[in-house]
């Protein structure tokens, strides 16, 4: 039995943690008694193994999207974002789902990509609030005004939900510097091939794997114990901390 303290001087006890958080912050949690090579590896070659996160812009429609693919990319008026040229955005609507906009109305939601530099830039302007309240109204009115020129007949009907930034994801999901997702993948960098298992630790996220219940999985591995879910069928391979799976 472990015992894992927390700031504000609870205690919980458990045989294993499942740490719902990226390698950075897990560190602290294990107060850096318990290092791991294929992170700390990845972590120290930001070149091979960057970081990256995005700006995401949420749009409300009033009106509907028939005829239009559910995700479409298209070329816009050339616009920037620090030192980066934006020269095609990519929409995504919900016009499938109708619990997500009013009746009549559609949500709406663009991607863009983020990587080491855009990280500095947005820590850096995070220093002055308003310059950062400007960049983001900015940057979500140059989306505004590339859908009403590749769609006129939405002029004056869009409204500009917000703008989510990498900082967004740091001060509200606690993700380091952003990065929601795993190491961008370049020509040099190796997949991370991971069994999720620190000490009496368990990382479970999209740093590891995207496979369904993927710590419930690896926590029956380690008990030897049979895996089964409503959805998936799993066989632990038992030492290995792998399984097979097949769907139902």
């Amino acid at each position: 039995m472990s015992q894992n303290y927390l700031k504000n001087g609870k205690t919980y006890e458990g045989d294993f943690f499942i740490a719902a958080c990226d390698a950075v912050l897990y560190r602290g949690l294990l107060k850096g008694q318990y290092p791991d090579r294929a992170f700390e590896m990845r972590y120290n070659n930001p070149k091979d193994y960057p970081l990256a996160s995005n700006i995401y812009i949420g749009i409300g429609y009033e009106g509907t999207m028939e005829g239009i693919p559910r995700t479409l990319k298209f070329q816009v008026d050339l616009f920037m974002i620090n030192e980066t040229p934006v020269k095609y955005l990519q929409m995504t609507h919900y016009g499938y789902e109708p619990d997500f906009a009013p009746k009549g109305h559609t949500a709406i939601t663009f991607a863009i990509n983020q990587f080491q530099q855009d990280l500095d830039f947005w820590e850096e302007l995070d220093k002055d609030r308003q310059a950062y309240k400007e960049e983001k109204n900015r940057i979500g009115t140059e989306v505004i005004r590339s859908m009403e020129s590749r769609f006129p007949y939405m002029q004056g009907i869009l409204k500009l939900l917000d703008v989510a930034k990498p900082r967004t994801y740091e001060r509200y999901c606690n993700a380091y510097r952003g990065a929601f997702m795993a190491f961008w993948p370049t020509l040099h960098g190796k997949e991370l091939n991971h069994t999720g298992n620190i000490k009496i630790f368990i990382v479970s996220r999209n740093y590891l794997s995207n496979w369904p219940n993927f710590s419930s999985n690896l926590l029956c591995s380690l008990r030897k114990k049979f895996f089964k879910s409503a959805q998936f069928r799993a066989t632990c391979i038992l030492g290995s901390g792998s399984a097979s799976a097949s769907s139902k």
